[in-house]
């Protein structure tokens, strides 16, 4: 489930994780949602865990939001993965 600025809560299979969003300097939210299921989506047929696509998916998502225009706010691949926030450690939360 997407919270938007909050992140998304995610069911693993065995508990609701949480993925935390970095913050961003919002312009425009349209296709925000689209963005973050595309890179999601991407990132499971990329064999990815659930965890590992959502953590790239939000973070696409994040970036997205900082340009104005759904078509123009996709980002690609290099800017997602260069993001610092990407290459670190996101907070990720167990919820029971």
């Amino acid at each position: 489930m997407t919270c938007g600025a909050r992140g998304v809560l995610i069911f693993d299979g065995e508990g609701m994780l949480r993925v935390a969003s970095p913050k961003a300097k919002v312009v425009d939210t349209v296709g925000a949602g689209d963005c973050f299921t595309a890179w999601l989506a991407v990132g499971l047929a990329q064999r990815m865990t659930l965890r590992e696509a959502a953590k790239r998916a939000v973070a696409a998502a994040a970036l997205a939001v900082t340009r104005s225009g759904a078509q123009n706010g996709m980002p690609r691949l290099e800017e997602v993965e260069g993001m610092k926030w990407c290459q670190r450690q996101s907070p990720v939360g167990i919820m029971v």
